[in-house]
């Protein structure tokens, strides 16, 4: 059991290794040990140590006097430790090292994570896994990195700069400040040279590795996930490392196109905000019903015009200038009767916002041009923002900020706006 020390069990530590060199010196050593320990505990995995010592139990070779006596060697310096253990380390709690290494930026809304309890804000420490059973999770480094996990998907923190994809799909943003950073999976080790990359892989079977912007070097691992080859991608370039680790050219186009359709440039949300996790086909009133929550719906992307339009903005007429590509998202509330959240909250995009829709004959009239084509709008003057609901965009231009004015337990209509983002930007 741990036992901590009172000050009269402080006083008396500090007389005996105050007047026992050897006493001293074997906690010191006992400390660095297990220090060690938690170190190597953290960067090996568990299967890996089993694996090595299955396979080393099939070998045909009988053990050498020399290694027999390594082997009682390093048996006695263990039981010495654990001994030491028993002396120094009940009297000296040390306590696990809680390494921050990332955070939690935004979820879908149906969202099930388990591992650890966390929600939008929460934060993960280095050694901690993130099991993402479905929808959508992403989270930023400590470094800066922004990582969208599709579920289901297991993810592992290894540092603010290294994860372990254990299965499922990530897409990595990586910014200057997070160049290095690395996506390991039982097949490669995939380095990040200043880049926006995705990284698939199911266990015990293939590793695919695509590149949409900048530069990654993939590396092949043998069975003991040492570097055998490389091979180096650029924007446009994919790669398999296949259960044979054998690299083949080829990845399915899928990879990069769910997350540009349903993450888009999304960075993060916090209040009520979600991320759709598939485009809801009716946003009708009582068509999609957000009891709790505030809906984020990419639209469509690369919408690029001819000449300048000129809008209706929350703030008042804005012109669109021609030959930018524009990506639309609509935020769209419907809890049809009562709800027990006030709807209000922050969402933050990779590119800077080009206006606000919040007008119903505004939203209407770019219903065509903005919006999808398999999904069924509504044309009431009521569905856009009225009274004293608000929606604006931040002083850093990436940031809108909405809150609606509505009273709990009294039921509320729809409210929707259009978010208007520069892509490439």
């Amino acid at each position: 059991m741990e036992q901590r020390l009172d000050a009269d069990g402080f006083r008396r530590l500090d007389e005996l290794v105050g007047s026992d060199v050897a006493l001293a010196h074997a906690c010191v050593e006992q400390l660095d040990l297990q220090s060690a320990m938690v170190e190597f505990a953290e960067d090996v995995r568990p299967d890996d140590t089993i694996r090595k010592v299955i396979d080393g139990s099939r070998s045909s070779k009988r053990p050498t006097q020399g290694v027999r006596r390594q082997t009682l060697t390093v048996a006695l310096s263990l039981a010495t430790a654990l001994a030491l253990a028993a002396v120094c380390v009940p009297l000296v709690v040390i306590g696990s090292r809680a390494t921050p290494v990332a955070t939690v930026e935004a979820l879908s809304e149906r969202a099930d994570v388990e591992g650890v309890a966390f929600g939008v804000g929460s934060i993960l420490n280095r050694g901690a896994r993130s099991r993402i059973e479905a929808g959508v999770a992403t989270f930023r480094t400590e470094s800066g990195v922004v990582l969208d996990v599709r579920g289901p998907a297991i993810v592992a923190w290894r540092g603010a700069d290294r994860v372990e994809l254990i299965n499922g799909t990530l897409r990595a943003s990586v910014p200057p400040s997070g160049v290095g950073f690395t996506v390991v999976t039982e097949r490669a080790e995939i380095v990040d040279l200043g880049t926006e990359f995705v990284v698939g892989h199911r266990l015990t079977e293939e590793t695919h590795v695509g590149v949409l912007s900048g530069r990654v070097d993939t590396y092949v691992w043998d069975a003991g996930r040492e570097r055998t080859r490389k091979a180096s991608l650029v924007a446009g370039e994919t790669v398999v490392v296949t259960a044979d680790n054998e690299i083949v050219t080829g990845l399915s186009s899928d990879m990069f196109a769910w997350f540009d359709r349903h993450v888009g440039n999304l960075r993060s949300v916090s209040g009520t905000a979600r991320i759709a996790e598939s485009t809801p086909p009716d946003l009708r009133p009582g068509g999609t019903v957000t009891p709790s929550h505030v809906l984020i719906v990419p639209e469509r992307r690369g919408v690029v015009l001819t000449e300048p339009l000129t809008v209706e903005s929350a703030g008042g007429p804005i012109v669109l200038p021609a030959g930018r590509a524009i990506r639309s998202y609509l935020v769209h509330f419907d809890p049809l009767a009562m709800t027990d959240r006030v709807p209000t909250g922050n969402i933050k995009f990779g590119g800077r916002v080009a206006g606000l829709l919040a007008d119903a004959a505004a939203m209407t009239a770019t219903d065509t041009l903005f919006g999808l084509p398999e999904v069924d709008y509504s044309d009431s003057a009521e569905r856009g923002l009225e009274g004293d609901d608000e929606a604006d965009v931040v002083a850093d231009g990436d940031t809108v900020r909405f809150d609606f004015n509505i009273s709990l337990g009294v039921d509320s209509r729809l409210d929707q706006f259009r978010i208007l983002t520069f892509e490439g930007a």
